[in-house]
């Protein structure tokens, strides 16, 4: 039996269950809802038979990207180049995939941890330390995260939140749910979706999540990261990665599948490809760190 951490707001009602050892991945956040059934509402989506048990990549709930966000493409194949060398690299990078030492654990918050160790190297030359601590009050989630280089060299990064938010079919029509974010530059993928190729057409919100052209779709934000989901009945899922004056988290990326009750907003530090492309991932010196917060709300 795969062993869950949860934390619990004063509230009693909302609460966030964790699995540190697939991924550090959350796989429910309940918050209070009057409207629902015994008063509150679960946020996340889960593939119907996924559970804890058998979570083994991210096809829903609370997923971190890490060293990468989404996919890298070198002549044609999942890998990238680095200091002369050659290393293959999946979507999203393998934090998915490891894992976490739960550091700290209290009945609100709780302390996940991911080190390098010799599988990491193998596809990624860095030492790295990433700590996210996780809070939570009535109807709020607050993720500090500490990205640290305890090495002797450069360490380059990308990290991001893959939330994949709930739409119940039940009671919502995805074109009656709208979202609001505010971009500052539209980014165009190639066909593949594995690389950035310029400047892509800015969308104007609130927009339905339906509308064909907007999925799969990347765009540069600038001070204000602030995203929202918005339900018909007036309850809005509210995110917020930062801090807002830093350029810690300057992408957000939309994906969902139309026929599917689920609906994710990504905020990543990097665009895909960053890895391959100078300039474009985050650097940390020696005994460095960044240091950001992502906070979510339903009301």
């Amino acid at each position: 039996m795969t062993q869950t951490y949860s934390i619990q707001a004063s509230d009693g009602i909302t609460r966030m269950t964790f699995v540190p050892e697939k991924g550090g991945v959350g796989i429910s956040l309940i918050m209070p809802d009057e409207t629902f059934p015994e008063g509150k509402r679960e946020l996340l989506y889960l593939p119907e038979g996924v559970s804890a048990d058998n979570y083994n990549r991210i096809c829903g709930g609370w997923p971190f990207c890490f060293p990468v966000c989404a996919r890298v493409n070198r002549a044609g194949k999942a890998q990238y180049l680095y200091d002369g060398q050659l290393y293959d690299m999946g979507i999203h990078g393998f934090a998915q995939y490891e894992p976490w030492t739960v550091l700290n654990h209290k009945s609100d918050e709780i302390t996940l941890q991911l080190t390098d160790n010799a599988r990491t190297r193998a596809v990624y030359p860095f030492a790295f330390d990433v700590r996210l601590t996780y809070r939570i009050m009535p109807g709020e989630l607050v993720c500090e995260q500490v990205y640290h280089n305890p090495g002797d060299g450069p360490l380059l990064y990308a990290a991001g939140f893959h939330p994949y938010f709930s739409i119940p079919f039940d009671r919502y029509h995805k074109d009656d749910v709208q979202f609001v974010y505010h971009p500052e530059m539209g980014l165009q993928y190639n066909e593949a979706l594995d690389d950035i190729v310029g400047r892509g057409p800015m969308v104007e919100t609130p927009i339905a999540l339906t509308v064909p052209e907007f999925n799969e779709r990347i765009a540069k934000v600038g001070q204000n990261k602030t995203t929202a989901l918005r339900f018909p009945d007036g309850r809005s899922i509210e995110m917020t990665a930062g801090p807002q004056e830093s350029d810690l988290f300057s992408f957000v990326h939309i994906y969902h599948q139309v026929d599917e009750p689920f609906f994710c907003i990504e905020p990543w530090t990097s665009h895909p490809n960053a890895i391959n492309t100078m300039g474009a991932m985050r650097v940390l010196q020696p005994g460095h760190q960044n240091s950001g917060v992502l906070t979510l709300s339903y009301a």
